[in-house]
């Protein structure tokens, strides 16, 4: 009998459809950068795969490894791919010390004064508005990473720039920050 037999037409109906390959995420992001060596191909590869949430990327100034990374971090947001964007660098100075010293103001404030560069990639991206809209409102945040003790982050992009000034307490804060669906860069 092969009236329980169910016909190919019928199946291909169950047929749940495959992700995306890492390429074709890349491309529905439509970012305005191309990687220009395998190097940086290979790492935005990591930063658009679902599986991998700590990417952890060293080389030589210059060599676009925050302006891939934000680039990359704006275009999930802007896609709702992510709600929310954590920017953050060490501020360990001569010594040691994490001390965010005496500049003035809040202490968003005066991390401004080391993520400039990175603020100016958000900028171009965003428009001075849409940049001060989004820290405004808090979809994109700029936080000290002494700060970060007792939060934890969910579904969002965590952006930690120049880590190689981190004390080993301090990575081990922000790592034990990232939960499901966060990406730390």
């Amino acid at each position: 009998d092969t009236s329980a037999t169910p016909q190919p037409e019928e199946c291909s109906a169950e047929i749940e459809k495959a992700p995306p390959t890492i390429q074709e995420r890349i491309e529905e992001l439509q970012l305005p950068i191309q990687p220009q060596t395998e190097t940086q191909q290979g790492y935005l590869e990591a930063l658009v795969d679902p599986q991998k949430m700590v990417i952890v990327s060293t080389g030589p100034q210059g060599t676009g490894k925050t302006k891939i990374a934000a680039e990359t971090a704006i275009a999930h947001l802007k896609q709702g791919l992510t709600r929310r964007i954590i920017i953050t660098i060490p501020t360990v100075h001569i010594g040691g010390e994490d001390n965010l010293g005496f500049f003035p103001g809040t202490a968003e404030e005066k991390m401004k004064q080391y993520l400039q560069g990175i603020l100016e990639v958000f900028k171009t991206r965003l428009g001075p508005e849409g940049l001060q809209e989004a820290l405004k409102d808090g979809t994109i945040k700029i936080l000290p990473l002494s700060l970060m003790l007792g939060m934890n982050f969910k579904n969002m992009w965590i952006l930690v720039d120049v880590c190689q000034n981190c004390t080993r307490q301090l990575m081990l804060n922000v790592l034990t920050r990232v939960s499901w669906g966060c990406k730390l860069v």
